[in-house]
């Protein structure tokens, strides 16, 4: 595994990696925001939740997920 400082160096010098990073990061970030409203679309649409409560529990999960996450995604 290489160093965060040894992957920015060669991400600089290498505009296809930056291309490929930029995209593979845009893509992660819209599919969590779609993950999180197709969820909540699909409590709604069902009739089991009222849209207030889908909302509140849709970002309270979001913000429980983001403190709590796990730390062997991030080594």
């Amino acid at each position: 595994m290489i160093s965060f400082g040894t992957f920015m160096s060669v991400l600089i010098t290498n505009p296809v990696l930056l291309v490929i990073t930029v995209l593979v990061i845009g893509s992660i970030f819209v599919n969590g925001a779609t993950d999180a409203s197709n969820a909540i679309a699909t409590a709604i649409g069902t009739r089991s939740l009222k849209p207030s409560v889908a909302v509140a529990i849709g970002a309270a999960c979001n913000f429980i997920g983001l403190v709590f996450r796990p730390t062997s995604l991030l080594q």
